[in-house]
């Protein structure tokens, strides 16, 4: 059994970025309860970053509630969050498979998308597809 914090508005991240909004209607401990999607900076990086994760089975308006187990930022350091209140707490059980690993869920499989052909003027023979394959 693992022991996560729950997230909240002001709370840091890893990398020295700071997480800049939460759940209005949704306070603990004075603080707005941050939640998956919202917005935080980034110690490295400039500009606005998301929540990535959260809680699996709670939820504020349809998002996750962000927790230290479940969440990261989408900045490029992919960072970390640093709770600022360690008294609120929740517990995540790690399910194990039959063959003893940890495993996703086989009833929640991950969808992912068709692979995507960016155009870019970064490369250096000028503005040209990314690759050999047909764009879809």
């Amino acid at each position: 059994m693992a022991v996560g914090h729950f997230l909240f508005q002001d709370d840091k991240t890893s990398c020295g970025g700071v997480i800049t909004e939460g759940m209005s209607d949704h306070m603990h401990f004075g603080r707005l309860q941050a939640c998956e999607e919202h917005s935080v900076t980034c110690g490295r990086h400039p500009g606005l970053f998301k929540i990535m994760g959260g809680l699996p089975d709670d939820f504020i308006h349809g998002r996750r509630i962000a927790g230290t187990l479940h969440s990261r930022s989408t900045c490029p350091c992919r960072a970390e969050f640093i709770p600022s209140i360690y008294t609120d707490t929740y517990e995540f059980i790690l399910q194990q498979s039959k063959g003893g690993n940890n495993s996703a869920d086989p009833d929640n499989p991950v969808n992912v998308g068709p692979p995507v052909f960016a155009k870019s003027c970064l490369r250096p023979v000028g503005c040209t597809d990314s690759g050999t394959h047909e764009e879809p």
